[in-house]
């Protein structure tokens, strides 16, 4: 249970929409060729991409700073 605990620690604070696409991914690409695979997990890796959240993390890290992440 301690185990379970200390893992939802670190899942939480990592990026929403990071989490979100990970979770999207594993659920689309469960019995279907690699390459249908790799084109959900580009087209998710885009989103993230492209994100506020993705900015914010690029920001942060030449900062010096944690991120504050608002699932955008």
């Amino acid at each position: 249970m301690a185990g379970a605990v200390e893992l939802a620690r670190q899942i939480v604070g990592q990026p929403p929409l990071a989490l979100r696409a990970i979770k999207h991914t594993l659920q689309q690409i469960m019995g279907v060729s690699f390459d249908a695979a790799a084109a959900v997990e580009v087209n998710e890796f885009g989103q993230v991409w492209a994100s506020e959240d993705h900015r914010e993390a690029v920001n942060a890290y030449f900062a010096k700073r944690s991120p504050v992440f608002h699932g955008r």
